[in-house]
Parts: C-alpha cells; structure tokens; sequence
C-alpha cells in the first residue's frame, strides 16, 4: 500500500487496485500453517482423500510458512475504454495446472463454489477439491475460517455474498502432492481417477497417480465462482455477470499482488475452462470474456491451460494471438491482415465483445462505431462490410449470433 511500484502494468490499472485495495477488501488474515493445521486439521470423510493425506503431510510440524487470505468486494465500475499498456501475452497450453511459475505474483484459479473449499471432504476429485488435496492447509483453512466467522462475519469462506462476487485471494499455501488423474493404462488407471472415479481407486491407483513434492510448491490461489445452469442461451444478464465476476477477480489478486509487483515478477493469470464443466459453460466464450477481463485489468500474461482438448488449443492459438496482438499494440502498428484474420469471426458471431469493450447497451450501429474505432489505422477505419465477408480461420470460430452454451 503506497506509491505504485515500478512494473509494467498501465498505472491508471494500478491506481483502480491500489483503490480496490484500500476501499473493497473485506478482510485480511494472516495463518502460520503449520499452527493452523494442528489446531484445526482436516476434516476428511472419503478414505482415498484421508490417504493422500498421510503422504502429502506424514508429519504435520515439517509445514511450513504462512498464507494470507484476503476476500473483496465486487468491482462495480468498470474501465470505460481499454488503456494502452505493455504487450498482453497469453500462452496455450495443453493439460493441466502444474504449478511451476515460481513469479510471486502468478495465480492459479480455483474453480470455485460460493462455499470456498466447500465439498473438499467426500470423494468427488475434480478441480477444487484436486486443489484442496495437493494443497491440504486450505482444507485447514476453510475450517479455520468457518470457527472465525461466527465471530468475525468478514472472514466467512464465501466467494459470493447477497449474490455479488467476493472473490477470494489466498497467497503462500504449500503444494506438497502432485496427482496425476489422466488415464494410464501400463500403469494400471485405464479410465483415469478424476471426477467420480477418485473414490472407486485402489490404494495402488493412488500410489501410481501421486508425486510427493520436496521441497513443495509455493502458490498463490484466486477463487471466483463461475456461474451455473448450462442450457439455453445466455441472457445479456448472464454475460456482463460473467463480466463482472472475472474483472472483480483479477483486480483483486492484483490488488493482493500490488506490494511485489516489478518488470522482474510479472502479473500472471493461470486459468483454464471456468465453470465449463458441471456448471454447462460455453468454452470458448468463457475463453474470449476471460482474455478481455485480463486485458481490462492489467493482466500481463494469461496462461490458458486447455487439458486435452487439441482442437481448441490449435483454434485459441491462431485465434486468442492475434486477438492479443490487436489489444496490445498501438493502432498506427496494427496490420490489416491482423484484424482481418481475427476480427472478422467476433464480428460474425461475438459482436457483443465489443460492446463489452466500450461496456454500452447492444445496438447494431454502436457495434460498427466500435468496430471503425477499433479500426482504425494510417488509412483509416476498414468498412465493416469487409471484416464480415473476410474468414481466413477454421469454421469452427463460425459461432451463431445467440451463443449456445455447450
């Protein structure tokens, strides 16, 4: 809390943190883990889960450091137009989180539900309670929190209160396992243990699927529920939540960053497909809302882990980099093959983008005035009548007018 630090990230994205920071934080806590853990450990009710347990913490006085929970309030003004800054990058990437960025101000999302941590106990393994299991002092957390709350409301373990966002930042918890949960026949886990299957494994299964980690893994977790119901078409109410959501999440673990953020430590997102599973949610427009919000609030680099799906890593890394490129670059550098290659597809099908981006009301001719705005080059704007009848991409990116969910 102070006077920006010297980074790369835009300073009026600063100051909005640093506001975010100093006005909207509900609560900051501080645990010592190891004294957290004994005094409140876990509470496990599924026997594969108590397992892992005793190899990831065989004895609980080798924990070590502390972690700091912080939870804030909904951002409810947003930028009202994007502001130049250093190049936003975002990464492809197959599979899943592995946790290696060692940057003290990369995050990894937690998929989470309004109740933080909230089903870590039975046997379901997906990835919120895959995280709690790697890392078992948030385990302890949330039952820490839960014990707290009834006296100090503030601290509740929530990411949604009266059904606004209260995203969650959680800095210094220990990885101390890796699970494999993908399929592996030589090894002897033909379907894999994720989801449902985690509680039918063999003790073996799990022996095979766990890396023990020495010395463990330090990360920095953002929780933010993503929003459920996946059938019909989503409701502009349900995109600009979608919105919100994402934007108030990220300021917020900027916010928590804001301390040790530099040239030499960027500003990371790691995140993958947020409430695409159980909760029905479109991939790739939950993909493109998530690059805009990261590009919206200082987000330096996203790195967009895909699992297994091949055909949308290869569509997102023709896709996602040039979309990248047109919000990075100052127009006079911009390309007219760049925008033609990409634009052309938002236009087609996700032209309500950009009225996200200028964050007004849908109308068909505010959508063209953004698009020539956006446009515009030492020529000057590119009809919109061209960009439409332009699709160099895979048809893939063909989406209709009223996205269906998945």
């Amino acid at each position: 809390e102070g006077s920006p630090p010297p980074c790369n990230v835009h300073p009026h994205q600063l100051e909005a943190s640093l506001t975010h920071l100093t006005s909207s934080r509900l609560c900051l806590e501080t645990f010592e883990s190891c004294e957290m853990m004994k005094t409140h450990p876990p509470r496990w009710k599924n026997g594969n889960k108590k397992f892992l347990y005793s190899l990831a913490v065989p004895d609980v006085s080798s924990v070590s450091g502390s972690l700091t929970y912080a939870r804030y309030q909904e951002v409810r003004s947003l930028p009202k137009k994007l502001l130049p800054t250093s190049p936003f990058e975002i990464e492809i990437v197959p599979g899943v989180f592995n946790y290696d960025d060692k940057s003290p101000n990369a995050w990894h999302m937690n998929f989470a539900d309004r109740f933080l941590f909230g089903y870590y106990q039975a046997g379901l393994f997906a990835q919120d309670e895959m995280q709690v299991t790697e890392m078992p002092a948030l385990a302890s957390l949330r039952e820490t929190l839960l014990k707290i709350s009834r006296t100090k409301p503030e601290l509740s373990p929530i990411t949604v209160q009266n059904d606004r966002p209260t995203p969650v930042t959680i800095q210094g918890v220990e990885r101390r396992i890796a699970v494999d949960t993908a399929p592996n026949i030589s090894a002897g886990r033909p379907r894999g243990i994720y989801g449902s299957l985690f509680a039918q494994a063999s003790k073996d299964m799990l022996l095979s699927a766990t890396r023990v980690l020495s010395p463990p893994q330090t990360v920095n977790i953002l929780a933010i529920e993503a929003p459920k119901g996946g059938r019909g078409i989503y409701s502009w109410g349900e995109i600009n939540r979608i919105i919100s959501i994402l934007y108030s999440g990220y300021i917020s673990a900027l916010a928590s960053s804001h301390p040790s953020l530099s040239h030499q430590d960027p500003f990371v997102i790691h995140t993958g497909h947020w409430g695409c599973g159980a909760f029905g949610g479109n991939k790739c427009l939950i993909a493109i809302l998530q690059m805009i919000c990261g590009r919206l609030s200082g987000v330096e680099k996203m790195v967009y882990h895909c699992v297994d799906d091949v055909v949308i890593v290869e569509v997102f890394s023709h896709f996602v980099l040039s979309f990248s490129d047109i919000l990075s670059t100052p127009s006079r550098e911009r390309s007219r093959s760049v925008f033609l290659s990409c634009l052309s597809h938002i236009v087609r099908g996700f032209h309500y983008l950009f009225y996200v981006l200028e964050l007004s009301t849908p109308h068909p001719q505010k959508a063209k005035g953004v698009v020539d705005e956006l446009l515009q080059n030492e020529d000057g704007p590119i009809p919109l009548s061209t960009i439409v009848k332009k699709s160099p991409l895979p048809s893939i990116l063909l989406f209709p007018s009223s996205i269906l969910r998945l």
